[in-house]
């Protein structure tokens, strides 16, 4: 009788152990990449929809999906998707003013155990002919630019560069423009003019580095005063990427240079709650002759917050920079970028890494 009742405790251990490695929620897709093909700019919106069960045996949500672009619209099945049951992801693409081949990613984040999950869209998009108003996309009350963006790309702090970028007047009116609220380290030689019904004027632009005093990737905003209309959508972007110019250093400075020494750049924090908050301490040092001097820390994100005491460190010296990545309202695999700019000549730019997955 009592290895009667063993062998029945026995069984129902071993159905109820089984059961609880097999209850899970699986999702599989018919397939996971489309191609389109080559299709053309002047085709329109393209679609696809992904079709997928639920091969688990517990209710599947789709919590979210994310495209890589947005110019990729997804859709998706947003009540619970029973055992067995099936859904789709829809994935549309705008080709307009995209031509040239594609490959966009759809992240999708659910209750399974393998989330988040992604799907592929890729093909060919051939452009179509362009007009001049194609060209001057960007409109300001009826002036037209090719775009509102000018960059000097990388430029030395002891250097200056000078960018053109031309206006054009498609109208049957005089435009008058006037640029407003000017930084001091960027000269322009109009800032006043006007321009006359099919007329291109270009501008010149000129950037002083020196007197911008700061570092790295670094943006201004300049305001168009067109036709005595304060619009404040009416504005150039500037952007510059500032360096050390170490180009004039001698062997003996050369030698007698800074060294920044770090051993690991990257902190996988795994995986954590939403809402959790990780530290960590990256340990580096300068294993150089002088003063290493930390001009600037700068985050790829507000989550993400680097703190060091002090910018100088002496030769021979250890230093920690401390790193909080806040999760609050965040979702998925995560990688946010902490980017150093130093006066290290082998090391002027160091870019530290944390990443990890946050579940919900």
């Amino acid at each position: 009788m009592k290895k009667h009742i063993y062998f029945i405790f026995l069984s129902l251990f071993i159905s109820s152990t089984t059961w609880a490695q097999t209850s899970n929620t699986k999702i599989s897709f018919s397939d996971t990449i489309h191609n389109f093909g080559t299709i053309q700019e002047i085709d329109g919106i393209q679609s696809y929809q992904f079709k997928f069960t639920n091969t688990g045996n517990k209710p599947l949500i789709i919590k979210n999906v994310k495209a890589s672009c947005g110019c990729t619209t997804p859709e998706w099945s947003k009540i619970p998707i029973a055992s067995g049951k099936s859904g789709f992801i829809k994935v549309s693409f705008d080709p307009i003013n995209r031509p040239g081949s594609f490959n966009k990613s759809i992240t999708i984040t659910s209750n399974t155990k393998n989330s988040p999950t992604k799907l592929i869209i890729k093909g060919i998009v051939k452009e179509r002919h362009k007009t001049i108003d194609d060209k001057y996309r960007s409109d300001m009350n009826g002036l037209k630019l090719k775009n509102n963006h000018i960059a000097f790309t990388k430029i030395y702090n002891n250097q200056i560069k000078t960018e053109q970028i031309t206006v054009y007047n498609p109208t049957k009116k005089r435009i008058s423009v006037q640029l407003d609220r000017i930084p001091p380290h960027i000269q322009i030689d109009k800032t006043k003019f006007t321009v006359n019904p099919n007329e291109k004027l270009k501008i010149s632009f000129t950037y002083y580095a020196s007197k911008k005093k700061d570092w790295g990737f670094v943006t201004d905003k300049i305001y168009l005063i067109v036709n005595n209309n304060r619009d404040s959508k009416n504005r150039l972007i500037i952007s510059a990427d500032i360096q050390e110019d170490f180009s004039e250093y001698t062997n003996e400075q050369l030698a007698n240079a800074p060294r920044f020494i770090i051993d690991n750049k990257i902190y996988n924090f795994g995986e954590i709650k939403e809402g959790t908050r990780k530290t960590y301490e990256f340990k580096f040092k300068n294993t150089g002759k002088t003063d290493l001097i930390i001009h600037k820390i700068q985050s790829s994100c507000g989550c993400t917050i680097a703190k060091l005491k002090s910018k100088t460190i002496k030769a021979g010296e250890e230093a920690i920079i401390s790193v909080t990545f806040n999760s609050k309202g965040k979702e998925g695999k995560q990688h946010k970028t902490i980017t150093l700019i130093t006066n290290d000549p082998k090391n002027s730019t160091i870019i530290l890494r944390v990443k990890g997955t946050i579940l919900p």
